[in-house]
């Protein structure tokens, strides 16, 4: 549920959650491990990890190396911009997303 995110005691926002739903969502989509991810990235399994669970924050260099591994924008990343991902992926991701947050 949104509202049970917490990192070191704050509640974590509805958009990090919804971020980190979709990075999990296209790794899902991809088939990859959070290892295969992060070994892609040059980036520690916990620090990817972290990101994914909501555990940390999300820095613009970050985002800018997720988007560029799983070929999106960081708009769709950040807020679900949806023009640059293809309508069969958003409905596979979206169900993905949808079922992650509850």
């Amino acid at each position: 549920m949104i509202g049970d995110y917490k990192t070191m005691g704050k509640a974590v926002s509805s958009e990090r959650i919804a971020l980190a739903a979709r990075i999990k969502a296209l790794r899902t989509y991809h088939g990859w491990r959070q290892e295969d991810v992060a070994a892609s990235l040059g980036w520690s399994i916990n620090s990817y990890g972290d990101i994914e669970q909501c555990r940390k924050r999300v820095y613009t260099h970050q985002l800018m190396a997720l988007a560029k591994h799983f070929r999106v924008s960081v708009g769709w990343l950040v807020a679900g911009e949806r023009g640059d991902v293809p309508k069969q992926t958003l409905e596979i991701i979206d169900n993905s997303i949808y079922f992650n947050l509850r």
